[in-house]
């Protein structure tokens, strides 16, 4: 079983605490539009800073229609080159197990462009383990909502996972991985869906493409004040130049355009921490063909003051001794 090791820190540890915290942040009396997205991008930092950000995008996805979630985070820790996968059978949060879809990762293990990742390594890394909570409640919740509607197959231990680092990743990474189809042990006309996590720190993505069903999850990384952008120069406060920085980025994003995005983070240096996910996600929608539409939900800034762990929430970023952070949720449907 692969451990918790961020409880304690960067969620909380207790479960009675954990799940009423997440229950709170998914389930308002927001109407949930429909239909449920075919991507969500979704941060996965502590949740004391991106936990309701994430939720507006969590809060979308209808579980009755899932049978496997990939969820593929970025490597912090490890050098990695192209996608990496490790050998758990499951996986431990506070408020339950999420058991992995072995047959898948045993048989990505045989492709071209994937490599074993070790135990410690997986451990180690934050971005896929800050999903699961969320995950794990949303399968706790609409489990017992759809008990009497669903098959049994939908219950939420029968939901299965597929854990997937992505590290660097050139052209030709980037084409084998956007083209490869998901091994389905069983029957194709299961709907699979693959979540794809990004790198370090604010938006996440998740993205489907129906032709197999498939979710990713992505993410972005820190903006900081001092980075010099282009932007750096507009007569405007330092935290509007940057959620304009962001808003270009998020605008290649839903406009899927690859090529745009490419450009986008050469030009401006931004350090996206799941651009490499991202560009996974602008692929596939390219080469599913499928027409989809897609929004930004979500957006906040974080001021980070200089000393270890303080985040003054309140306070937007005024000045070069400042450090912002921006989590986004987006999420796309068929249309």
């Amino acid at each position: 079983m692969r451990r918790h090791t961020h409880a304690g820190s960067w969620y909380d540890d207790d479960a009675d605490s954990l799940q009423n915290e997440i229950e709170e942040a998914l389930f308002t009396d927001e109407e949930v539009p429909l239909p449920p997205p075919k991507y969500i991008i979704s941060p996965h930092a502590g949740y004391t800073y991106s936990l309701k950000t994430a939720a507006t995008a969590y809060r979308r996805i209808d579980v009755a229609k899932i049978a496997t979630i990939f969820i593929l985070g970025p490597s912090h820790y490890a050098s990695l080159r192209g996608c990496g996968v490790d050998t758990f059978s499951s996986l431990q949060t506070p408020i339950g197990v999420l058991q992995v879809d072995t047959d898948i990762t045993e048989k990505l293990l045989n492709e071209d462009g994937f490599v074993e990742i070790s135990r410690v390594a997986a451990e180690r890394e934050h971005s896929i383990e800050m999903q699961l909570p969320i995950l794990r409640q949303i399968l706790n919740r609409q489990v017992s909502i759809y008990h009497y509607r669903i098959p049994f197959r939908a219950c939420a231990d029968h939901v299965k996972f597929v854990p997937i680092m992505v590290g660097s990743m050139d052209a030709k990474r980037l084409e084998k991985t956007g083209t490869l189809q998901p091994p389905t042990p069983h029957s194709l006309s299961r709907q699979r869906v693959a979540s794809l996590l990004p790198k370090q720190g604010t938006t996440q993505m998740t993205a489907i493409d129906e032709t197999c069903g498939r979710i990713q999850c992505l993410s972005s990384l820190p903006i900081f004040a001092t980075l010099e952008t282009g932007y750096e120069n507009e007569s405007i406060p330092l935290w509007q130049a940057i959620k304009k920085l962001d808003m270009d980025a998020v605008d290649y994003i839903i406009k899927h355009d690859l090529d745009g995005f490419r450009e986008y983070l050469e030009e401006t240096g931004n350090t996206i921490c799941g651009c490499n996910a991202i560009k996974v996600l602008l692929m596939l929608i390219k080469l599913s063909g499928m027409s989809i539409r897609s929004e930004m939900i979500s957006y906040t800034q974080v001021n980070h003051a200089t000393a270890p762990c303080i985040a003054m929430q309140s306070n937007k970023c005024e000045g070069i001794h400042d450090c912002s952070v921006s989590y986004c949720s987006i999420a796309g449907v068929e249309s």
